[in-house]
């Protein structure tokens, strides 16, 4: 299922929260070759939920503080 614009600027917050596609595939035990760019993709595409169900610790904890922080700013 593909995702909608909202989802995937959503993923990408994540993506950057996480420290970006490289230090993301090293943090999801992807391999050197290949692994950032799959990461990557993500950035157009959004984060598969296969992967994120795998690895749902990882992204779980990172979309509750990129929405917090969201949240702060807004108040601010």
């Amino acid at each position: 299922m593909k995702k909608t614009p909202a989802e995937i600027e959503a993923d990408k917050a994540v993506i950057a929260h996480l420290g970006g596609p490289t230090k993301l595939a090293q943090k999801l035990g992807f391999p050197p070759i290949g692994g950032v760019q799959r990461v990557y993709n993500w950035l157009d595409r959004g984060i598969p939920a296969y992967v994120w169900l795998q690895h749902i610790e990882i992204f779980s904890e990172a979309e509750r503080e990129t929405r917090s922080a969201k949240l702060k700013r807004k108040a601010a």
